[in-house]
């Protein structure tokens, strides 16, 4: 006979956490996804304040803050895709958003003094559509509101009940 795992309130809190932080499946709202993007300010701000600090006093060491950037970056990733979801997109189109930019934008920084006009028009233009594709990056993700009812990735975050945010028996 099996008998069901008793789970604690402590560790089903722990586990929402984890999953708020580092879960990708399922939507999110513009609040929840503001919320989580100044705390992960704050955090990565402090931990290279830190850092800074810390190298200054205690050599390489003070680096050590910054083995917590990686679960930062992580974390922002997931969000971000959680985001998307709640706008009908995938993870592709986080990909696209946050390297993109990055991509339209390396060209400019390879020119050098003495660069001809064209390539410095070329990559000038290229910055310039990299700013925009990053700015309807951020408008679409921050600002656009989710798609109305139930999408591919689940139900709206605003149907959910706080309790179950995050447990399977809500995306049905």
């Amino acid at each position: 006979m099996d008998h069901p795992k008793v789970v604690s309130s402590a560790e089903e809190t722990i586990l929402d956490y984890a999953k708020l932080l580092f879960g990708f499946e399922g939507r999110a709202t513009r609040l929840t996804y503001w919320r989580i993007q100044v705390m992960l300010t704050a955090v990565g701000a402090t931990l290279f304040i830190l850092a800074a600090f810390g190298t200054i006093v205690g050599g390489w060491l003070g680096a050590v803050p910054l083995a917590f950037i990686p679960p930062l970056l992580l974390t922002g990733f997931s969000i971000t895709v959680r985001r998307l979801h709640d706008r009908g997109k995938g993870v592709l189109w986080a990909l696209f958003f946050l390297v993109g930019p990055w991509v339209l934008f390396a060209p400019a920084g390879t020119l050098r003094d003495g660069a001809s006009t064209g390539a410095i028009l070329g990559a000038s233009l290229l910055a310039l559509s990299g700013f925009a594709l990053g700015a309807w990056g951020w408008i679409e993700i921050g600002f656009v509101r989710g798609a109305q009812g139930a999408n591919r990735y689940g139900p709206p975050p605003s149907e959910l009940r706080p309790g179950d945010f995050f447990k399977a028996e809500a995306r049905t």
